[in-house]
């Protein structure tokens, strides 16, 4: 287990170092068996599960290719033992239709030894997709419309 005043640091630190369009922090404190987990739908470039550093590079370079970060601000973070859950907001203006999309965020960070091993991100997914040209267009399969009336 890591000290949670730690691994709340190294966030803020992360994410200091992020909104200068700086990485390396992040990279710096990755496990080698990290993995990034964006909660966003499969028609989103940067939805889906990522692994390793190599896969968070892959990640950042959706996203960079994809949007522009006007704004990401974290309002907030809690840690307890190996976990660090932190939350905010962000603007984003997409490279495609520079249309700007704002929303929430949320973020739960694993470490395991002073790295990050598990990082998940939540966010409103849908209005980006939207905003980004990317939201599905199609209706959906029957099992999953099925699927989606048990929800």
């Amino acid at each position: 287990m890591t000290d949670s005043n730690a691994n709340l640091a190294t966030v803020a630190e992360i994410y200091a170092a992020y909104n200068n369009g700086v990485t390396k922090p992040l990279m710096d404190a990755l496990a080698d068996d990290f993995e990034m987990h964006e909660h966003a739908p499969v028609t989103v470039p940067w939805g889906g599960a990522w692994k390793g550093p190599v896969g968070m590079e892959n990640f950042l370079e959706a996203v960079t290719v994809n949007m522009i970060h006007l704004e990401y601000v974290c309002e907030g973070m809690m840690g307890r033992d190996d976990i660090v859950t932190s939350w905010g907001r962000f603007r984003t203006q997409s490279t495609r239709s520079n249309q700007i999309v704002k929303g929430q965020w949320m973020h739960r960070v694993v470490f395991c030894d002073g790295k990050i091993i598990e990082l998940h991100e939540f966010a409103d997914s849908l209005s980006v997709a939207e905003a980004f040209g990317l939201a599905r267009q199609t209706p959906l399969e029957p099992h999953e419309a099925e699927a989606a009336k048990r929800v």
